[in-house]
C-alpha cells in the first residue's frame, strides 16, 4: 500500500495541474454562469452606454434647435411688425394731427402679439422724444431705461438708432454670483425699411427674462452657461449658473470656437462640453456649455447602479455554484469516506486534493481486485493443503 502511495505522488508531482472533483464541478458552474454574465454585462454596458451618450448628446441639440427656433420665430414677429408699420409712416409724420393715438394703439397690438417683446417704442431720428403705448416721451427717458447696468455708451447707443442698419444693441454682461448680468436687449430696425434715409427706428424692448424662459422651457435649469452671439460675434445674451471660470475669458473663447455640434474644450483645468449651433437665417451662435460630469451624469448613475445589480448577481451566482459543487459531491466524498476507513489504508487519501477522486476510486478498485485475487489464490492454496490432509 505504501508503494502505491509513493507512486501517486510521484505522478501528481509530474501533472501539478491535475485538479480534484468538487473544484471541477466549482469551475464548471462558474463558467456556465458566471462568465456569460460578465461577458454579456460588459456588452451591455459598453453598447448601451454609446447608445445613451448619443441621446444625451442630440437631446440637448435638439433643445438648443428648439431655443432657436423660439428666438428666431420672435424675431420675425417683430420684423413682420416694422414692416407692417412702414405702411403706416403717415402716422409717425402726421402725429400732431390725430396720429399720435393711432401709434399707440399699434404699438400696443405689436407688444400683445410679439410672444418675446417687452416693449415696442418708435424713435423718430434726429428728435429728442419717442413714441410708446403710452403717448411721446423724451428721449432722456430712453436713456435712463436702457442704460442701467450696461457697458454701452449712450453716444453709441444715439448713433444706432439713428443709422439705416438693422442692429441688435447688445447690453448684457454676466453678473457675479452664479445670475444674469444687464437687464434687457435691444433690437432695432429702421422705418421704413431698406431705405438709406429712415424716417425713424423701431425699438424692441427683450428683458433677458424673457430669453431665460424661453431656455428654462426647453432645456431646464442647467448647472452651466448658455451664450448668444449676433452674426459679428458680440455677446448678446449670456447665462451663467456655474460661477467657477473666469466668465469674461470664457466669453471672448467660446466666440472663437469653430463647428457646431457636441464639442469637448477644457478650460481653466475643467472638462466641458458644448453644445453649439448657428441659425442660417440670423447668423447667430448658440452654446451652451455644461460641466462634463455632469453633463454625462445620466450615463455615470444608470452605468453605476447597473454594474452593482451585476456584483450582486455575480455574488449570488458564485454562492450558487459553490452549493452546488458542495452538493454534487457529496456522494462521492461519502463513498470515499465509505472505501477509506479509519486506519492504515487512510493513507491512500492523503494527496486527494491534488488528483481525480474519480481516479482515486478506480485505484481503490484496482487494489481490492488485487487484494481479492490474492486471498482467492491464497483460499485455492489452502484448499490444495487441505486435501492434501
Amino acid at each position: 500500500m505504501r508503494e502505491i502511495y509513493n507512486w501517486r505522488v510521484f505522478f501528481m508531482r509530474r501533472r501539478p495541474w491535475k485538479i480534484g472533483i468538487k473544484q471541477q464541478y466549482l469551475l464548471g458552474y462558474i463558467f456556465i454562469s458566471l462568465i456569460p454574465v460578465i461577458i454579456l454585462s460588459a456588452f451591455y454596458v459598453y453598447f448601451n452606454g454609446i447608445k445613451m451618450k448619443d441621446d444625451i448628446e442630440n437631446s440637448i441639440m435638439l433643445k438648443l434647435a428648439q431655443v432657436q427656433s423660439r428666438i428666431e420665430h420672435g424675431i420675425k414677429e417683430m420684423e413682420i411688425a416694422s414692416v407692417h408699420f412702414s405702411d403706416k409712416k403717415d402716422l409717425i409724420q402726421n402725429y400732431k394731427n390725430n396720429g399720435l393715438n393711432e401709434i399707440s394703439q399699434q404699438l400696443q397690438l405689436y407688444k400683445d402679439n410679439i410672444s418675446i417683446a417687452s416693449d415696442v417704442m418708435i424713435y423718430l431720428c434726429g428728435e429728442d422724444f419717442f413714441f410708446n403705448i403710452d403717448g411721446i416721451v423724451k428721449y432722456e427717458e430712453l436713456e435712463r431705461y436702457v442704460g442701467k447696468d450696461n457697458s454701452l455708451t449712450m453716444s453709441r447707443f444715439f448713433s444706432t438708432i439713428n443709422n439705416a442698419q438693422i442692429a441688435f444693441v447688445p447690453l448684457v454682461k454676466l453678473y457675479p454670483n452664479h445670475t444674469q448680468y444687464g437687464n434687457l436687449i435691444v433690437y432695432k430696425l429702421p422705418i421704413p425699411n431698406f431705405e438709406q434715409s429712415p424716417l425713424a427706428s423701431m425699438l424692441f424692448i427683450v428683458h433677458v427674462e424673457d430669453i431665460f424662459e424661453i431656455i428654462v422651457n426647453y432645456i431646464g435649469e442647467l448647472n452651466g452657461y448658455v451664450f448668444i452671439y449676433d452674426d459679428n460675434l458680440n455677446l448678446i445674451y449670456s447665462y451663467d449658473n456655474y460661477g467657477k471660470l473666469n466668465s469674461d475669458a470664457m466669453i471672448s473663447e467660446l466666440a472663437k470656437i469653430k463647428g457646431t455640434g457636441i464639442l469637448h474644450r477644457t478650460y481653466e483645468g475643467r472638462r466641458f462640453v458644448l453644445a453649439r449651433q448657428i441659425s442660417e437665417r440670423l447668423g447667430f451662435s448658440f452654446v451652451i456649455g455644461i460641466p462634463h460630469s455632469e453633463f454625462y451624469s445620466k450615463i455615470n448613475h444608470t452605468l453605476k447602479n447597473f454594474v452593482l445589480l451585476v456584483i450582486t448577481t455575480v455574488l449570488v451566482l458564485a454562492i450558487i455554484s459553490v452549493v452546488m459543487s458542495i452538493k454534487n459531491y457529496k456522494p462521492i466524498e461519502n463513498l470515499l469516506d465509505h472505501l477509506l476507513p479509519d486506519g492504515k489504508d487512510r493513507i491512500i487519501e492523503a494527496p486527494r486534493v491534488h488528483y481525480n477522486e474519480f481516479e482515486q476510486l478506480a485505484n481503490i478498485y484496482n487494489n481490492m481486485k488485487m487484494q481479492n485475487s490474492k486471498l482467492a489464490s491464497i483460499v485455492n492454496q489452502q484448499k490444495i493443503y487441505v486435501r492434501q490432509i
